[in-house]
């Protein structure tokens, strides 16, 4: 958690150095989110496992596609 903190303020600070705007507000997260919403309504923990796995794949599929995408345009 403290290496992804560390991370993500270094990332911020240095978008803002390059003279743009560092958007990473919750608002702006939750409105730019490709993943579904996170239910309300589980309550048992395989419920939980689920719901997140579900997400985490949805994750590690986007970075794939997007590492396919930018790997063939740099050949290009």
């Amino acid at each position: 958690y403290n290496a992804l903190h560390t991370s993500s303020d270094d990332l911020a600070e240095r978008i803002v150095q390059l003279g743009g705007t560092a958007n990473g507000t919750t608002q702006v997260l939750a409105n730019q989110t490709r993943l579904q919403p996170y239910p309300t309504d589980l309550y048992a923990g395989m419920d939980h496992v689920r719901a997140l796995a579900d997400r985490y794949a949805q994750v590690a599929k986007t970075l794939r596609e997007e590492h396919h995408f930018r790997g063939y345009i740099h050949l290009k």
